[in-house]
């Protein structure tokens, strides 16, 4: 089996010289490890046998209300989604998956020989995933939906009643969810409880890289019913065994710390989205929904310009780097990422107005 290119990574691995304001990402900015505290948190090397590492499935536990054999602890969100597809996915099989939406989302099918079957989001309808239409795909053979939620790349959110829909309709077909949710970890936990906790169709992925500010932890988690963690744990013998255990004692420090990080990302958060918002109500060549949160958009160009070419006239002239839409499946559209300080977003916009301006929109 040959795996497809992951093309958007390559390109956020690659950016141009001379690029001043990046709005192309799409998780808060890297924390130095002093922000993790000093609090002890030695794990017992016994505790990083078998399913371990105990302690730190015992607190993803508490924070999601399942129990730690409802835990696995990977070393990703993508190796998560990656140990669930395995799990789930068989060559020949039809998986429907969303788009617009991530590319290791849209392609994950592919890498276990399965058919990947668009699910529209569409932007007159708010980015919805539409249960009847996901029925529909399920009628039509699907076995599993992959989604993302929040979207990436639209910041939109499952409602409560579209998630419970789309779980009673995989039940009705004898098919699965899978909901990647790290951008999820944006909102206020208590907001609304994983997919996982709402229908037991669905397994919920998430990890500590896009909301937390400490992706080079490399710690993601599942959160599913005991047997399919079972057996998501054995898949892993053959992918890493284990997590290191440096990351797991400091995942365990960002834990303990999370009120803390939580609200100086806020704070920041906060002032980059009223930046974003002032732009998308003021700009009115671009059409954009206003996200459910996180720090992400994903603005239509005006008619006649060309995404590809625009993000790169955008990089080389104005030194604003932003994420064509082509890369999520829908061309015309680009990622716009708000994370960064408020008066840095201000200018990459002003930056991004100028843009259209220079291209007679």
């Amino acid at each position: 089996m040959r795996f497809a290119p992951f093309t958007h990574m390559a390109w956020a691995k690659a950016p141009p010289p001379g690029i001043e304001i990046d709005l192309s990402r799409s998780g808060w900015p890297s924390l130095p490890l002093a922000d993790l505290g000093a609090e002890p948190s030695d794990l017992d090397p016994a505790e990083m046998e078998g399913y371990g590492p105990t302690r730190l499935r015992e607190a993803l536990a508490a924070r999601y209300g399942v129990g730690p054999d409802e835990v696995l602890v990977s070393v990703s969100c993508t190796h998560a989604l990656f140990l669930a597809g395995g799990c789930l996915i068989e060559p020949g099989d039809r998986v429907g998956v969303e788009t617009p939406g991530y590319q290791a989302i849209r392609h994950l099918p592919t890498l276990f020989g399965a058919e990947p079957v668009p699910l529209p989001r569409r932007l007159e309808e708010g980015w919805r995933v539409d249960p009847e239409r996901a029925e529909a795909l399920f009628r039509s053979g699907a076995r599993l939906l992959v989604l993302s939620d929040l979207n990436n790349p639209t910041g939109a959110a499952l409602s409560r009643r579209d998630l419970l829909a789309l779980g009673e309709a995989a039940e009705r077909a004898g098919a699965r969810l899978l909901v990647d949710e790290i951008y999820n970890e944006f909102l206020p936990r208590g907001e609304r409880p994983a997919a996982h906790r709402l229908h037991p169709r669905a397994i919920t992925v998430s990890g500590a890289t896009k909301a937390f500010g400490f992706g080079g932890l490399r710690i993601g988690w599942m959160i599913a019913e005991p047997e399919f963690v079972r057996q998501a744990y054995a898949l892993n013998d053959y992918v890493t065994v284990l997590v290191p255990s440096p990351s797991a004692r400091l995942a365990m420090r960002l834990l303990a710390n999370l009120p803390r990080i939580e609200a100086k990302r806020n704070a920041t958060v906060e002032g980059g989205r009223a930046a974003f918002d002032a732009w998308r109500s003021s700009e009115r060549r671009v059409t954009c929904t206003a996200p459910a949160g996180g720090i992400v958009a994903f603005p239509r160009l005006p008619e006649g310009i060309e995404e590809a070419s625009f993000v790169e006239s955008l990089a080389s002239r104005g030194k604003v780097r932003v994420v064509p839409g082509g890369f999520f499946g829908l061309p015309g559209h680009v990622r716009v990422g708000f994370g960064a300080e408020p008066e840095r977003v201000r200018e990459g916009l002003r930056r991004f107005s100028e843009a259209l301006d220079a291209s007679g929109r």
